[in-house]
């Protein structure tokens, strides 16, 4: 051993990251994922706003592109003679 000019770390000897490396890329993948989720909702608040601006400050303003909207709210859950049509049109089949 006279004749080594390296010196001794025994960090060097373990096998695999060195330790606490593991814990640090774990916390920059969250970091990363927590980025991401603010980007992404950054975007969605900066067109919800231009819509906001550009429908004259109606917060419905995704009513008024598709004409009544999505959903019907005088429709019944359960219209059994709307049921029995159906059933009657497979049958034909």
């Amino acid at each position: 051993m006279d004749n080594v000019n390296t010196p001794y770390n025994n960090i060097r000897l373990l096998k695999g990251a060195p330790p606490g490396q593991e814990a640090v890329n774990h916390y920059i993948s969250e970091l990363s994922i927590e980025k991401a989720h603010n980007t992404k909702l950054a975007t969605k608040q900066r067109k919800h706003l231009v819509m906001l601006e550009a429908c004259d400050d109606e917060y419905n303003y995704h009513y008024k592109m598709f004409g009544q909207g999505a959903v019907d709210r005088d429709m019944k859950f359960h219209a059994p003679q709307l049921v029995q049509d159906y059933v009657n049109q497979i049958r034909r089949f």
